[in-house]
C-alpha cells in the first residue's frame, strides 16, 4: 500500500506530464496503471486523495481465538477447521496459529531419530518376508521402507536369492538354513539340465 506522499507525487506527475501513465511509471517506479488513474481519478472528483485508512480486522479476537482453538483441538488441519467453522481460508489460519503462541503438537519426529536394527532383526523381518508375507506389510510392522527392506534383502540373501519354503515350515528356519536350501535347489536345476541334456 502507498502512503499519501507517494499517491500524491504519484498524481501531481500524470497531470505535469500530460496524463502520460508510462512516463510517471518510468520515473518513479510505481503504481500500476490502474491504480494510477483511479488516484487521478479519485483527485479530480474531490479535489484531493484521502489519506491511507486502516481498514478494520474482518474478525474479532474472539472468532481468531475460537478457530485457533479448533485447529489445535480436532487434528491441526487448516482447511478442515475453514470448512468446519466457514471461516477463514486456510492462509489466514496459519498466520493465526503462528501468532497464537501455541506449539502444534508432533505425534512422531522421524526425521530426527534413527532406529538401528539388530541382525537378528532385519533376518527375522527377511524371513517372515520369503515365508510369504507381502514386503509391504512387513515393512509397515517395522516402520520402514519397502527399499530399506529390499536392502536387507540383498545383505542377506546376495544375488537376488529367495527362500522358497510353505509358511509351516518357515517358522524354524534360518537365513543359514535357507541360504542352504537355495543351493540345493541350484545344485537340482544343475542335475535336471545334465540328465536332460
Amino acid at each position: 500500500m502507498f502512503s499519501y506522499e507517494d499517491r500524491r507525487k504519484a498524481v501531481e506527475l500524470y497531470i505535469a506530464n500530460g496524463y502520460r501513465v508510462g512516463l510517471v511509471i518510468k520515473e518513479l517506479g510505481y503504481p500500476s496503471p490502474n491504480a494510477l488513474r483511479a488516484w487521478h481519478r479519485e483527485y479530480e472528483e474531490t479535489g484531493g486523495l484521502k489519506e491511507a485508512s486502516v481498514h478494520k480486522p474482518h474478525f474479532s479476537p474472539e472468532q481468531i481465538d475460537v478457530a485457533v482453538d479448533h485447529y489445535f483441538a480436532n487434528g491441526q488441519s487448516y482447511r478442515g477447521t475453514s470448512r468446519a467453522l466457514g471461516y477463514p481460508n486456510h492462509m489466514m489460519l496459519a498466520k493465526w496459529v503462528a501468532s497464537s503462541g501455541k506449539r502444534p503438537k508432533q505425534d512422531c519426529i522421524r526425521a530426527s531419530r534413527v532406529v538401528r536394527y539388530s541382525q537378528e532383526e532385519k533376518q527375522a523381518a527377511i524371513l517372515e518376508w520369503v515365508s510369504g508375507v507381502p514386503d509391504y506389510k512387513v515393512a509397515a510392522q517395522r516402520h520402514i521402507s519397502r527399499a530399506t527392506l529390499y536392502n536387507w534383502k540383498k545383505q542377506f540373501l546376495p544375488d537376488r536369492r529367495s527362500c522358497p519354503m510353505p509358511k509351516k515350515e518357515a517358522k524354524h528356519i534360518t537365513v543359514d538354513n535357507c541360504l542352504e536350501l537355495h543351493e540345493l535347489l541350484e545344485e537340482h536345476k544343475a542335475l535336471k539340465k545334465l540328465f536332460v541334456d
